[in-house]
């Protein structure tokens, strides 16, 4: 990833998280959305930089109540993003 300054970088989470709740809002069919939220996700490491990767899956383990409350997260965020749009 390119080296950004720390003005640019505070940006990145906001601009982060308003893409992902676009996406949720408008794609309720996302392929990745519906992949990631399987709940036995076996996640694998991608290759690293240097050429060498990780044989060793990294399981997830997530219940359903998790992901409700990580929903629920999301969706106070996303109110939080709308209502400080709408009182600039």
């Amino acid at each position: 990833m390119p080296p950004y300054s720390v003005r640019t970088q505070k940006y990145i989470p906001t601009a982060c998280c308003t893409i992902h709740n676009w996406i949720r809002m408008h794609d309720d069919n996302d392929d990745l959305f519906r992949e990631y939220s399987q709940e036995n996700m076996v996640i694998r490491q991608c290759q690293r930089a240097s050429g060498s990767s990780s044989q060793n899956p990294v399981e997830i383990d997530i219940t359903r109540g998790q992901l409700r409350r990580m929903s629920n997260v999301r969706d106070r965020i996303a109110e939080q993003i709308w209502s400080s749009i709408n009182r600039s």
